[in-house]
């Protein structure tokens, strides 16, 4: 959102209209829907993993109705969430407005969103740990050859059980959740939705449904690879992560799925990865439409203001009212 540049309009404007020879009150800047909490740098206990910014978002009428619990939806790349000063290229989500106007409507219930920001080692923490380690090592190195951090290792599980185990505890303990696997949900784009089926596989008792924008499944951003989509490296790398979702997504009953991908970009390999994910879900008993939605969006690129556009159908999806 850019309430910040709007805001600075709408000073402005007063000084114009005073040359016109008549006074005339500029309008209020437009509230922020909910109620931001900055949590501040949180600190993992495993020194595998880098402090990082937390941030939650309360919906409105969370101060009003006390009594009241919420949902709660975890989401990565927290800096690209809500403002423009700080998401990447200066288009946030907005997921505030966009779930404020969900609820509004009744078409979602309201939730919590806890924006967990990414840090320096986002590729280790989001790549999909126990698919790549049974890689064999040279296609393992494909994958992370381009991120040479020094003293870094695959750190995806310890993310997990930094956000089951430590951060879910402190949000619930300080706001009014509803702790429930059915109300604990999991949201990314591009290696943050893969991030985001990853945990839902590795912990499925504690996150009931997981949304998965733009999923990387190549997993590498190697240019030379991406410049062929054919190209064995990736399609091993993306065969060999499909192979341990099909093997470890749970069973259809409990939980719920939402993916989709554009066709421009990055998103223009993911078409035939998707459709293998597809067609796991339906092995696993998932009905297309029920627990299970997968979107394509034609023409759509892969960045935040797609995701943005897209967000409403997603959150639509996993937060059913």
């Amino acid at each position: 959102m850019k309430r910040r540049h709007l805001a600075a309009a709408l000073i402005t404007a007063p000084l114009f209209t005073a040359c016109a020879g008549r006074r005339q009150e500029a309008p209020e800047p437009p509230a922020r829907a909910g109620r931001l909490v900055d949590l501040g740098e949180i600190t993992s206990s495993n020194a595998k993993l880098l402090p990082r910014a937390v941030t939650v978002w309360l919906p409105p009428g969370y101060d009003r109705e006390r009594s009241r619990r919420h949902r709660v939806l975890y989401m990565h790349d927290g800096q690209n969430l809500f403002d423009s000063a700080g998401a990447f290229g200066g288009v946030p989500w907005g997921v505030d407005e966009a779930l404020a106007a969900l609820i509004a409507l009744g078409d979602a219930s309201p939730t919590i969103v806890v924006a967990v920001g990414n840090t320096a080692q986002r590729w280790y923490e989001y790549a999909p740990e126990a698919a790549l380690r049974g890689l064999p090592p040279d296609v393992r190195a494909t994958a992370d050859a381009e991120y040479p951090l020094p003293g870094a290792d695959l750190a995806a599980d310890a993310y997990v059980r930094f956000l089951a185990d430590e951060l879910k505890p402190q949000i619930d303990r300080r706001f009014r959740t509803l702790p429930s696997r059915a109300d604990t949900v999991v949201m990314g784009s591009s290696m943050g939705g893969l991030a985001s089926l990853y945990a839902l596989c590795r912990r499925p008792e504690v996150f009931g449904a997981a949304a998965c924008m733009s999923t990387h499944w190549p997993v590498t951003r190697i240019a030379g690879i991406h410049d062929n989509p054919g190209a064995p490296p990736m399609i091993a790398l993306a065969a060999g992560v499909l192979s341990w979702f099909d093997a470890n997504l749970p069973r259809a009953g409990a939980h719920r799925f939402y993916f989709d991908h554009g066709s421009l970009g990055l998103d223009r390999l993911y078409a035939p990865y998707q459709s293998r994910m597809d067609a796991i879900g339906v092995g696993k008993g998932y009905v297309a439409g029920k627990d299970w939605l997968s979107k394509a969006a034609p023409g759509a690129e892969h960045n935040e203001a797609a995701w943005n556009a897209r967000l409403p159908q997603a959150l639509r999806f996993v937060l059913k009212a």
